[in-house]
């Protein structure tokens, strides 16, 4: 029986898989910090997967993450891995930059509006969500729905319903007993509000949310061959070199692609 790996899996894992992630909500799902290595032996698998993880490294961390993938793989072995496709995003960039140079309307400017945001935002953010989570919360304002759903795929249908309610807000007494709280009382003594917001920005930066490198087709196998992987090609969520890839859905649900703006890749150990 083939022994499959799912690196990153979010809430994407299956119960006859290997399924790691950074944090664990679920039985079936290892917890670890995959900048420290893949917590496993030489040549165990016959299969890796890694969706939409490695852009959240840094171009030298995901050259040793691939190296980890290699070492876990047996020989002949198949990593699948999906990113953020960068040839697409500024693809659809220019079409909806040239759109407004002509003789733009109100859904050109959404269109170029929203594609600005797939380029940069989660490069650029400093706060959860983004730019990006608030047009997704007023996306009812504009005319673009179909034109965001077709791009993002299930990620469409997070948006924050409009009848949420916000959860109480914590005492005061309840907040400082907790270590976070209470070690952030005696840093607003010593630091200023400029240094405080230094904090947090760096806090988040380093939590795992933006994005420090993004790939196309050429960039991502070029990647892949220097740490000795070899026959990259490029497949449909659909398809791959293993044989039983239908089946699993990962990159297909309900009939569709999970994440329609990704680079599917695969490459042979």
């Amino acid at each position: 029986m083939q022994k499959m790996l799912n690196l990153g899996c979010g809430e994407q894992y299956l119960p006859n898989w290997t399924n790691i992630d950074f944090v664990s909500n679920s039985p079936d799902v290892i917890q670890a910090n995959l900048l420290e290595g893949i917590p496993c032996g030489d040549e165990v698998f016959d299969f890796v997967y890694c969706s939409h993880v490695l852009e959240h490294f840094s171009y030298k961390d995901g050259y040793q993450f691939l190296l980890e993938c290699k070492r876990v793989l047996r020989p002949g072995g198949i990593l699948r891995i999906v990113v953020p496709n960068l040839e697409t995003i500024v693809h659809n960039y220019i079409i909806c930059l040239n759109k407004l140079r002509e003789k733009p309307n109100e859904l050109d400017w959404a269109n170029y509006n929203w594609t600005y945001l797939e380029m940069f935002d989660q490069i650029a953010r400093n706060k959860t969500g983004g730019e990006m989570a608030a047009y997704l919360k007023n996306i009812s304002k504009y005319p673009n729905q179909d034109f965001v759903k077709d791009r993002i795929g299930d990620d469409f249908f997070c948006i924050p319903s409009p009848n949420h309610q916000d959860l109480p807000k914590p005492t005061w007494i309840s907040r400082i007993i907790r270590k976070r709280d209470f070690r952030m009382i005696f840093l607003r003594i010593f630091l200023s509000h400029k240094e405080l917001e230094y904090l947090r920005i760096g806090r988040f930066r380093l939590q795992g949310e933006n994005h420090y490198h993004m790939y196309d087709e050429v960039s991502l196998k070029d990647l892949l061959k220097k740490t000795g992987f070899t026959d990259s090609q490029v497949f449909s969520a659909s398809t791959s070199f293993l044989p039983s890839w239908d089946g699993q859905h990962l990159d297909i649900k309900n009939g569709k692609t999970r994440k329609p703006d990704s680079l599917f890749l695969e490459s042979i150990k």
